[in-house]
């Protein structure tokens, strides 16, 4: 065998080793109740917190702000227009 062929062999086995791996933890999360859930936040949870504090820098609060108002803005026109159109009868008194 060539050293080309053995070390194809090594990064096939390693591959295996990997692919096994991956398949044990999938069965460990899979068959226990949550065991997935569970173990993807036990690793998420030292990032929960800068989630929160990245969130509340001005660029971002800016940004909801802006969505806010330009989502919302449609939304007060098309009711206006409509009331206008109804003559005020979606409104039940």
């Amino acid at each position: 065998m060539g050293s080309s062929q053995l070390d194809l062999m090594d990064y096939n086995l390693i591959l295996n080793l990997e692919t096994f791996k991956i398949n044990i933890l999938l069965y460990l999360y899979l068959y226990r109740i949550f065991g997935g859930l569970f173990e993807d936040i036990k690793r998420r949870l030292p990032h929960y917190t800068s989630d929160f504090t990245h969130a509340l820098h001005i660029q971002c609060v800016a940004s909801f702000v802006f969505m806010y108002f330009a989502c919302i803005t449609p939304v007060i026109t098309f009711g206006g227009l409509l009331g206008e159109a109804t003559h005020d009868y979606m409104v039940r008194r």
